[in-house]
């Protein structure tokens, strides 16, 4: 799990110009995004990023015992079936809604990617996505 500040917490201390500079520097690094087919929000939503993928940074992996063995991943398949998880260039891990932040700011979503880490709302949504996380199996086939 990344504990260090992500580069978009940089952000809030940056004028408009000097942010939106940054998060095209950041949105030319690969991101490897594993996600659930099976559950039909995970679905719909990576539905709805895939076609806003224009830079071709974000490869979409479905979950299976097989795609993590294959990336040799420093996690589980359960974790990962747990939580959200993505990979930046090979090494660096996110998870929950660090996935979503960076996925967004790669998808010209930057408002929702600057929101999800915005200081005073960042642990909110944390606490919703953990909350999401442990109740999604309920809802969802898993």
């Amino acid at each position: 799990m990344r504990e260090e500040l992500l580069p978009l917490d940089i952000l809030f201390s940056m004028n408009l110009n000097s942010s939106l500079s940054l998060l095209t520097l950041l949105n030319r690094k690969l991101l490897t995004l594993f996600y659930d087919a099976k559950c039909p929000i995970s679905s719909k939503e990576i539905a709805n990023l895939k076609k806003r993928n224009e830079t071709g940074v974000i490869h979409y992996v479905e979950l299976s015992t097989d795609s993590i063995d294959q990336f040799k991943n420093p996690f589980t398949f359960e974790e990962a079936i747990g939580k959200i998880h993505a990979i930046e260039d090979k090494s660096t891990v996110f998870t929950g809604i660090d996935v979503l932040s960076a996925v967004y700011a790669r998808t010209n979503l930057l408002f929702l990617s600057i929101l999800l880490q915005a200081p005073g709302l960042c642990p909110l949504f944390k606490g919703g996505y953990t909350l999401w996380a442990k109740l999604r199996k309920h809802f969802t086939p898993i």
